[in-house]
Protein backbone atom coordinates (compact mmCIF):
# COMPACT_ATOMS: atom_id res chain seq x y z
CA UNK A 1 0.00 0.00 0.00
CA UNK A 2 1.36 3.14 -1.00
CA UNK A 3 1.22 6.59 0.63
CA UNK A 4 -1.56 7.55 -0.86
CA UNK A 5 -3.68 4.63 -0.06
CA UNK A 6 -2.77 4.56 3.74
CA UNK A 7 -4.48 8.53 3.70
CA UNK A 8 -7.04 7.38 2.11
CA UNK A 9 -8.17 4.81 4.14
CA UNK A 10 -7.05 7.01 7.20
CA UNK A 11 -9.36 9.79 6.12
CA UNK A 12 -12.13 7.53 5.82
CA UNK A 13 -11.63 5.68 9.20
CA UNK A 14 -11.51 9.51 10.92
CA UNK A 15 -14.39 10.92 9.10
CA UNK A 16 -16.30 8.15 10.51
CA UNK A 17 -15.47 8.51 13.57
CA UNK A 18 -16.06 12.64 13.32
CA UNK A 19 -19.36 11.38 12.17
CA UNK A 20 -20.12 10.40 15.10
CA UNK A 21 -19.81 13.08 17.25
CA UNK A 22 -22.73 16.24 17.71
CA UNK A 23 -20.81 18.55 16.35
CA UNK A 24 -19.11 16.52 13.57
CA UNK A 25 -18.97 19.69 10.75
CA UNK A 26 -16.67 21.45 13.17
CA UNK A 27 -14.65 18.60 14.05
CA UNK A 28 -14.32 18.02 10.37
CA UNK A 29 -13.78 21.81 8.99
CA UNK A 30 -11.33 21.82 12.40
CA UNK A 31 -9.38 18.83 11.19
CA UNK A 32 -9.21 19.73 7.50
CA UNK A 33 -7.86 23.29 8.45
CA UNK A 34 -5.36 21.54 11.09
CA UNK A 35 -4.52 18.78 7.73
CA UNK A 36 -3.71 21.59 5.61
CA UNK A 37 -1.65 23.66 7.91
CA UNK A 38 0.40 21.25 8.89
CA UNK A 39 1.16 19.68 5.42
CA UNK A 40 2.44 22.99 4.55
CA UNK A 41 4.77 22.88 7.37
CA UNK A 42 5.85 19.34 6.56
CA UNK A 43 7.02 20.68 3.16
CA UNK A 44 8.45 23.59 4.87
CA UNK A 45 10.48 22.09 7.65
CA UNK A 46 10.88 18.86 5.60
CA UNK A 47 9.07 16.42 7.30
CA UNK A 48 7.58 12.99 7.47
CA UNK A 49 4.24 13.64 5.38
CA UNK A 50 2.69 10.85 5.52
CA UNK A 51 3.09 11.16 9.58
CA UNK A 52 2.02 14.96 9.93
CA UNK A 53 -1.12 14.00 7.47
CA UNK A 54 -2.28 10.82 9.29
CA UNK A 55 -1.52 12.66 12.86
CA UNK A 56 -3.69 15.68 11.77
CA UNK A 57 -6.38 13.15 10.50
CA UNK A 58 -6.90 11.79 13.67
CA UNK A 59 -6.01 13.88 16.17
CA UNK A 60 -9.49 14.93 17.48
CA UNK A 61 -11.59 11.94 16.34
CA UNK A 62 -11.84 10.85 20.24
CA UNK A 63 -13.24 14.44 20.78
CA UNK A 64 -16.90 12.97 21.15
CA UNK A 65 -16.45 10.14 23.09
CA UNK A 66 -13.94 12.80 25.95
CA UNK A 67 -13.70 16.00 25.23
CA UNK A 68 -11.25 16.82 28.13
CA UNK A 69 -8.94 14.09 27.30
CA UNK A 70 -9.72 13.37 23.67
CA UNK A 71 -6.30 13.23 23.11
CA UNK A 72 -6.20 10.20 24.90
CA UNK A 73 -9.50 8.75 23.47
CA UNK A 74 -8.26 9.69 19.55
CA UNK A 75 -4.86 7.77 20.32
CA UNK A 76 -6.52 5.19 21.35
CA UNK A 77 -8.82 4.49 18.23
CA UNK A 78 -6.05 5.57 16.15
CA UNK A 79 -3.71 2.97 17.75
CA UNK A 80 -6.17 0.08 16.66
CA UNK A 81 -6.55 1.50 12.79
CA UNK A 82 -2.71 2.06 12.33
CA UNK A 83 -1.99 -1.71 13.22
CA UNK A 84 -4.19 -3.20 10.55
CA UNK A 85 -1.91 -0.80 8.01
CA UNK A 86 1.21 -1.83 6.69
CA UNK A 87 2.69 1.35 8.41
CA UNK A 88 7.08 0.88 10.09
CA UNK A 89 6.96 0.98 13.77
CA UNK A 90 8.74 4.03 13.76
CA UNK A 91 5.84 5.94 11.51
CA UNK A 92 3.12 4.03 13.76
CA UNK A 93 4.65 5.47 17.59
CA UNK A 94 5.32 8.83 15.63
CA UNK A 95 1.89 9.27 15.01
CA UNK A 96 0.34 8.04 18.09
CA UNK A 97 2.98 10.68 19.90
CA UNK A 98 1.66 13.11 17.97
CA UNK A 99 -1.82 12.45 18.63
CA UNK A 100 -0.76 12.14 22.52
CA UNK A 101 1.04 15.39 22.30
CA UNK A 102 -1.26 17.89 20.48
CA UNK A 103 -2.90 19.45 23.51
CA UNK A 104 -0.12 19.39 25.42
CA UNK A 105 1.10 22.92 26.00
CA UNK A 106 3.99 22.01 28.11
CA UNK A 107 5.39 19.86 25.71
CA UNK A 108 6.11 22.54 23.40
CA UNK A 109 9.55 23.70 24.62
CA UNK A 110 10.44 20.09 25.12
CA UNK A 111 12.55 19.17 22.54
CA UNK A 112 10.73 16.63 20.86
CA UNK A 113 10.59 15.59 16.79
CA UNK A 114 9.68 17.79 14.50
CA UNK A 115 6.21 16.11 13.45
CA UNK A 116 4.72 16.55 17.29
CA UNK A 117 5.71 20.20 16.86
CA UNK A 118 4.41 20.44 13.09
CA UNK A 119 0.96 19.18 14.46
CA UNK A 120 0.82 21.03 17.87
CA UNK A 121 1.41 24.56 15.74
CA UNK A 122 -1.23 22.96 13.08
CA UNK A 123 -3.50 23.15 15.86
CA UNK A 124 -3.21 26.82 16.61
CA UNK A 125 -2.76 27.82 13.21
CA UNK A 126 -6.26 26.04 12.68
CA UNK A 127 -7.83 27.68 15.42
CA UNK A 128 -6.74 31.26 14.12
CA UNK A 129 -7.14 31.00 10.51
CA UNK A 130 -10.29 29.89 10.58
CA UNK A 131 -12.23 32.90 10.35
CA UNK A 132 -15.12 32.48 12.32
CA UNK A 133 -13.20 31.09 15.16
CA UNK A 134 -10.96 33.90 15.63
CA UNK A 135 -13.18 36.10 15.68
CA UNK A 136 -15.46 34.74 18.26
CA UNK A 137 -12.14 35.04 20.18
CA UNK A 138 -11.87 38.43 19.61
CA UNK A 139 -15.18 39.27 19.83
CA UNK A 140 -16.51 37.32 22.83
CA UNK A 141 -13.51 36.94 25.43
CA UNK A 142 -12.32 38.94 27.87
CA UNK A 143 -9.03 40.37 28.23
CA UNK A 144 -7.79 37.81 30.72
CA UNK A 145 -8.98 35.04 27.92
CA UNK A 146 -7.10 36.99 25.10
CA UNK A 147 -4.20 37.19 27.60
CA UNK A 148 -4.43 33.17 27.49
CA UNK A 149 -5.13 32.87 23.85
CA UNK A 150 -2.15 34.86 23.09
CA UNK A 151 0.39 33.65 25.33
CA UNK A 152 -0.80 29.90 24.27
CA UNK A 153 0.39 30.90 20.92
CA UNK A 154 3.57 32.36 21.84
CA UNK A 155 4.48 29.06 23.52
CA UNK A 156 3.14 26.53 21.22
CA UNK A 157 4.44 28.09 18.17
CA UNK A 158 8.02 26.44 18.28
CA UNK A 159 8.45 26.74 14.79
CA UNK A 160 9.35 29.90 12.43
CA UNK A 161 7.71 28.47 10.13
CA UNK A 162 4.67 28.31 11.86
CA UNK A 163 5.54 31.73 13.44
CA UNK A 164 5.71 33.32 9.80
CA UNK A 165 2.23 31.80 8.87
CA UNK A 166 0.86 33.34 11.57
CA UNK A 167 2.11 36.95 12.05
CA UNK A 168 -0.82 38.86 10.61
CA UNK A 169 -3.48 36.92 13.18
CA UNK A 170 -0.86 37.62 16.24
CA UNK A 171 -1.11 41.23 15.20
CA UNK A 172 -4.80 41.40 15.29
CA UNK A 173 -4.75 39.43 18.32
CA UNK A 174 -2.34 41.77 19.84
CA UNK A 175 -4.34 44.88 18.67
CA UNK A 176 -7.40 43.56 20.39
CA UNK A 177 -5.86 43.04 23.61
CA UNK A 178 -5.13 46.60 23.41
CA UNK A 179 -8.06 47.80 22.82
CA UNK A 180 -9.70 45.68 25.61
CA UNK A 181 -6.98 48.09 27.91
Amino acid sequence: MNDAEIIKKCEAYAEQNCWQGPDYKEVWKHTQLVREYTKKLAEIEKADALVVEVAALFHDMGRHLNYSRHNLTSYRLAEVFLNLLNLSNRRKDLILKCILLHRNQIHAEVENEIEVKILQSGEILATLFDEESFKSIVKFSTKDELEYWYARVKRKLTLRSAVALVTVQMGELRDALVGQS
